[in-house]
């Protein structure tokens, strides 16, 4: 009797909370002209590297040429990490990543756990896996620039993540955090309803948010999110939908909490580094404009680029350099 009042609360919370659910990943289609273009662009190869569970996860590394004037490659004082966003993988972050390393900055772009060439693609084993994948990928960067400050980089749903990290003992590997478009949830000032991307199965959604309230993870493998990508985009690398634990973990926390700040506050709040914002002031995915009030009162810089989409924000030659800069920074602390 008890068991099923907590499961009937439970769920009534769900349900409440549905109504504010943000799914952490509106972005749009990776076969839009531009980012079409920017996975179609050379690229370095794909490497591997090995997860904790033995896992080998998809990167690759864009590596400044040798020049006189810069320092060795491992001698860098910065080297970034770049996070892709939702049903994308590395080949969308070419251009930053080329930019970057023409800038001297050691980068590396890995095709996230249930993404690209990672893993199956749209799930993850548990909630949390992510954040393991992410520590062993910097024990890797770790061995070719051991005194490297560096800075972690994500784009949308990417950007929501590293907000996540950032509020996490794992957040002090990194001396700075750039959040490019991020998603930041439901509950920021920044969502634009009905962006089209992403495609909720809010039922499902309500009922698993529910079970895991009382403890009940067994089913969090059913795929709760599809994306809106054109036949066949699967053949490219492009991710077609998620799980409730690959959505519940790749993106910002606390998407379905209805009193107090928003997770991604508090994780900004917690953050042990400083935090930049960059976003298109054209993106049509989220209220750019709004980015500066969603983090009021936290020590973050928002930087708008004009007439920049959401996925220019990673290609655009309007919105590149200042990405760049916001990295560089990062060796200063």
């Amino acid at each position: 009797m008890l068991r099923s009042k907590i499961i009937a609360a439970a769920l009534g919370l769900a349900a409440l909370s549905a109504a504010t659910f943000a799914i952490a990943a509106p972005s749009p289609s990776p076969l839009d002209p531009g980012p079409l273009a920017v996975m179609a662009m050379p690229a370095p190869p794909v490497l591997r590297y090995r997860a904790r569970d033995g896992a080998l996860l998809a990167y690759r590394v864009f590596t400044p040429r040798p020049d006189p004037v810069q320092p060795a490659p491992q001698q860098a004082s910065v080297v970034a990490i770049l996070l892709h966003g939702s049903g994308g993988s590395s080949l969308n972050m070419t251009a930053l990543g080329e930019a970057l390393a023409a800038a001297g900055v050691p980068t590396f772009a890995p095709d996230v756990r249930g993404q690209g060439l990672s893993g199956r693609r749209g799930d993850i084993d548990y909630i949390g896996q992510q954040d393991d994948d992410l520590a062993a990928l910097v024990a890797v960067v770790r061995q070719t620039y051991p005194n490297a400050r560096l800075v972690l980089v994500g784009h949308s749903a990417g950007g929501g993540f590293v907000l996540r990290v950032a509020g996490e003992a794992e957040g002090r590997l990194f001396s700075r955090f750039v959040l490019l478009s991020p998603v930041l949830g439901r509950l920021a000032p920044t969502n634009r309803p009905d962006a089209g991307w992403a495609r909720p199965n809010v039922p499902l959604i309500v009922l698993l948010a529910g079970l895991n309230q009382i403890g009940v993870t067994a089913f969090n493998g059913a795929r709760v999110v599809s994306f809106n990508v054109a036949p066949g985009a699967q053949t490219l690398g492009v991710t077609g939908g998620w799980s409730y634990r690959m959505m519940s973990n790749y993106g910002p926390r606390g998407q379905t909490q209805l009193f107090g700040r928003p997770g991604y506050w508090t994780d900004a709040q917690r953050a042990p580094a400083p935090i930049a914002v960059i976003a298109g002031a054209g993106d049509e995915q989220f209220y750019a404009d709004r980015y500066a009030t969603a983090f009021a009162g936290l020590p973050v810089s928002v930087t708008l680029a004009p007439g920049v989409s959401h996925m220019g924000v990673v290609s655009d030659p309007r919105a590149l350099p200042l990405v760049v800069e916001a990295v560089r920074a990062g060796a200063g602390g």
